[in-house]
């Protein structure tokens, strides 16, 4: 049933969640800096109408993405929004999803 599952999106959401909490945390032991909890919440907006073929949809996948990072530790904020700019710079979900990829697609016909 094509109706079950997880969207695909929600899960380009958790990816990126995931892969900054795992690139904090090594640009954190990089610069070390003292890194005692982070969590990371993702959210985006998905028009659903083009992927179900209804007019009046824009493009066919996520149109807006937020990421809110919250972190704790003994540094000063300063530390930790360099460190959130070495995250972003250095995220290839982030990147994934902030910049067009060029993408092709191959199909085999099973006989």
């Amino acid at each position: 049933d094509w109706s079950s599952g997880v969207c695909s999106s929600d899960l380009a959401l958790a990816g990126l969640a995931s892969c900054q909490i795992v690139v904090c945390k090594y640009w954190a032991a990089k610069e070390g800096i003292a890194l005692d909890e982070i969590a990371v919440d993702v959210d985006g907006d998905f028009d659903f109408r083009t992927m179900f073929g209804f007019e009046g949809g824009g493009r066919a996948g996520l149109t807006d993405v937020r990421v809110a990072v919250r972190v704790k530790g003994p540094e000063a904020p300063e530390r930790y929004e360099e460190l959130q700019r070495l995250v972003d710079e250095h995220c290839p979900a982030l990147d994934l999803v902030g910049n067009a990829t060029p993408v092709s697609t191959t199909l085999t016909v099973a006989s």
